[in-house]
């Protein structure tokens, strides 16, 4: 059985890819796979989650993320930033804050994981990935179903109480096996690949 949050009901979780606005300047128009693979995870856990590619929507990523921001009540949302992408990423960050203001919002990827002050101090974020994001944001979705503070998650970093300085919980990287496993969630049937195909034929 699925173990449920307070109000009764399995986090809501979104998760961002990387936005590159020129569409294959900085990333190949394609599906952001570890993105999806941290999805599959994450819903294996018992959360319910959505992926969000801000490179291949109808409209602006801008309007889309706001579609999807007001589609329902969020309790997570994780963007994966690159250093490339950054200030683009950082614009989707900004804008899930003014929409969502009470979800929890994460920073993960390239350019979190090496640069996690930098996501505090030019981003709305709560709390930084260090590292693969499986662990950490299943851990994230538990606390968060038992009504526990996300302090001190393994795998991530936090503003300290003087507002400046960062505290990083380290964690190990995922094994063979662990690594594996989290590829065979990867919900591969839920990708929209006939939409990526009619963007490339389209440009």
């Amino acid at each position: 059985s699925t173990s449920k949050t307070r109000s009764g009901k399995a986090p809501r979780v979104l998760l961002i890819g990387p936005y590159d606005p020129h569409c294959g300047e900085y990333t190949f128009l394609a599906p952001p796979l570890g993105v999806w693979r941290l999805a599959g995870v994450v819903r294996k856990s018992g959360a319910r989650v959505r992926v969000f590619d801000p490179n291949c929507v109808t409209g602006t990523p801008q309007d889309a993320l706001e579609r999807e921001l007001k589609s329902g009540h969020w309790d997570v949302v994780g963007v994966s930033t690159t250093g490339m992408t950054l200030r683009f990423d950082l614009e989707l960050a900004h804008l899930t804050r003014r929409l969502a203001p009470h979800a929890v919002i994460v920073a993960g990827g390239m350019e979190a994981t090496f640069r996690p002050d930098l996501m505090f101090d030019l981003g709305p974020f709560d709390l930084v990935v260090l590292g693969e994001g499986e662990r950490p944001m299943t851990e994230i979705v538990a606390r968060l179903r038992a009504g526990q503070p996300l302090g001190g998650v393994a795998g991530t970093a936090s503003r300290a109480a003087d507002g400046r300085s960062v505290l990083r919980f380290h964690q190990r990287s995922l094994d063979h096996d662990e690594l594996r496993d989290a590829i065979f969630t990867t919900p591969y049937e839920d990708m929209p690949y006939e939409k990526y195909w009619q963007r490339l034929e389209e440009a």
